[in-house]
């Protein structure tokens, strides 16, 4: 996983993703977090940086970005179904 930040006019963005997907995009309260760098050069998160600064500018509606699928609902009620089956055996 890799993390950058893209500095906007709402605020610092933090893009969070890899080589294949976009796994999230979260506008941060305040100031851009110490230790967090802009996207490197290549790389889907400058794409993703590209894309929203030309959405900000006005000259995009749509964005092209491979995202991460999102979490299964039915995968977490198992999850915790199963936790607490197992702590009521205990």
């Amino acid at each position: 996983m890799t993390k950058a930040i893209l500095l906007s006019p709402i605020g610092p963005i933090l893009l969070d993703g890899d080589a294949r997907r976009l796994d999230s995009v979260t506008i941060l309260p305040g100031e851009a977090p110490d230790g967090i760098g802009t996207p490197m050069a290549g790389s889907l998160l400058e794409e993703a940086g590209f894309q929203l600064t030309a959405y900000f500018a006005g000259r995009l509606d749509d964005f092209d970005l491979p995202l991460a699928p999102p979490p299964r609902r039915a995968g977490r009620h198992c999850a915790r179904r199963s936790s607490r089956s197992r702590s009521a055996r205990h």
